[in-house]
């Protein structure tokens, strides 16, 4: 069940080009969270793309890639209501 308080709230949740990752980000969508994907890809962005899903290219190797994801969150009116890390590195 969706609350008001949760359509208000951001979701950054990595690794979300398949498996686990991709089942998180679309499940917090359907509950009504903005959720912003982690995808190393953009074939995997255009598939986990979504309402309340957005994906954000990001390798976790890559320093940039997440200052650019931090600016990202920075940057959102929204309250980061949590961090789901679940990126790894082979």
């Amino acid at each position: 069940m969706t609350t008001s308080s949760e359509t208000q709230k951001l979701v950054v949740v990595t690794g979300d080009s398949t498996g686990m990752g991709a089942s998180t980000a679309r499940e917090l969508a359907r509950r009504g969270f903005h959720v912003l994907a982690g995808v190393r890809r953009d074939r995997d962005a255009d598939a986990i793309r979504a309402t309340g899903v957005e994906p954000v290219i990001l390798d976790i190797t890559k320093p940039e890639q997440v200052e650019a994801l931090a600016a990202r969150v920075a940057a959102d009116s929204r309250t980061l209501h949590a961090l789901v890390n679940n990126a790894g590195v082979q």
